[in-house]
């Protein structure tokens, strides 16, 4: 009966604690954010423990309170609307906080609205709370002036899904292009040429093959929602991607894209000091390049 009794105690003391831990772990991540906007770089890098780290949205890792200061200073002028936070406390000495917040950006007079999603891990050190892990995704916010009724607004859509758009839209415009021409007795092959002569002139021709396939395996990133870098080394570059499909609302076929985007490639890397073959393999393109 006592060890009932005790146990009944000890319940709401053991909650009590659990209450207390949230609010000093996001209270922490509250003080966090306010210097963040302040810019006191001092205070904030001793927020972080000794070699934490930040994840960026690309997967990329690096230590964080030794390069606190050149890491954000660029931002400018810093306000953040803070939506949502949540806290997990997940063990004694450490907490997962949750913070989904609007943050502007004020860069020289000019306003940069970006939506955040950031995770702080954080380990409990000589009974101060310290940030072990950073990892955050970002988004661009599609954002409703306060007199628009509720009922008109729709979500912000995932950066997923913003990327699979810009994709179907940038072959969009391609077949447009080519749609518009062969209206005018132009063929894919010779929009294809036009295409690329005219696009190589943006490049810096003395950065030759590097620059050339920087350029593709940036492009491919928005040509498609799969590619894969196959090879790359001095001489030779070669990728794989899903290749994309022709709206049959068009006069455009899958071959006329296919040479035309051939074509276009083929003269940016001539121009670059490369040679270029573009094959299909099933519903993938494979494009190749190697130095001359």
């Amino acid at each position: 009966m006592k060890k009932i009794l005790f146990l009944l105690f000890l319940i709401p003391v053991l909650v009590f604690c659990q209450e207390d831990q949230n609010k000093s772990a996001e209270d922490f991540v509250k003080e966090y954010s306010k210097l963040f906007e302040e810019k006191n770089w001092d205070a904030v890098q001793k927020m972080y423990a000794e070699g934490a780290i930040i994840i960026e949205p690309h997967g990329k890792v690096q230590p964080i309170r030794e390069t606190i200061k050149s890491f954000f200073e660029k931002t400018g002028n810093i306000k953040q609307d803070v939506k949502n936070i949540s806290t997990e406390i997940t063990g004694p000495n450490s907490a997962i906080v949750t913070r989904i917040f609007t943050e502007t950006r004020d860069r020289s007079g000019k306003a940069e609205v970006i939506d955040f999603f950031e995770i702080y891990i954080l380990e409990k050190i000589d009974g101060v709370w310290k940030i072990k892990i950073n990892y955050y995704s970002l988004n661009n916010p599609l954002i409703f002036a306060k007199t628009i009724d509720k009922k008109y607004q729709i979500p912000n859509a995932p950066l997923f899904d913003k990327a699979g758009w810009l994709v179907s839209h940038a072959w969009d415009v391609a077949i447009l292009f080519i749609n518009y021409f062969k209206e005018t007795g132009t063929t894919s092959a010779e929009v294809g040429i036009m295409v690329g002569k005219r696009s190589s002139k943006t490049f810096n021709q003395s950065e030759g093959f590097d620059g050339l396939t920087d350029i593709f395996i940036s492009g491919l990133q928005i040509l498609s929602t799969y590619a894969e870098v196959l090879e790359r080394d001095e001489t030779t570059f070669k990728a794989k991607f899903l290749a994309p499909v022709v709206d049959k609302d068009f006069d455009v076929t899958s071959d006329d894209l296919y040479i035309f985007s051939k074509n276009m490639w083929t003269e940016m890397a001539d121009y670059m000091g490369s040679d270029c073959n573009l094959s299909v393999d099933g519903d993938y393109w494979i494009l190749s390049m190697n130095k001359k």
